[in-house]
């Protein structure tokens, strides 16, 4: 997860999290991305999480001009590591399925 975090009330600008809130998200950060939710919106007020918005975080826009950053380069980035990983674990499962294939299809014949 990263720890840029951009802020719309009345004003907008860059905020520090307390240390409460930084403990929060190191909490719930493991989970989220147990269970493939690598990137998403938390919405927080004060020390309590109000919202976790998986279908559109949004915000790159505006922590880009606060942070002067190109996040969308991470964030690419970081989704092409992940299917690079995916894949390899998948054409290793692949390799493994046929290598037992091939091993029952000789005990079959041994028999």
């Amino acid at each position: 997860m990263l720890p840029t975090v951009a802020r719309r009330v009345q004003t907008e600008g860059k905020v520090t999290l307390s240390d409460e809130q930084t403990r929060l998200l190191h909490k719930i950060g493991p989970q989220l991305m147990a269970d493939g939710l690598h990137f998403v919106g938390l919405d927080l007020i004060g020390n309590k999480l109000l919202e976790v918005t998986v279908l559109n975080p949004g915000g790159i826009t505006n922590i880009n001009r606060l942070n002067r950053l190109k996040l969308e380069r991470k964030v690419i980035d970081y989704v092409e590591q992940m299917v690079g990983t995916r894949h390899a674990k998948r054409s290793e499962l692949e390799l493994r399925l046929t290598q037992i294939s091939e091993l029952r299809r000789q005990l079959d014949q041994s028999v």
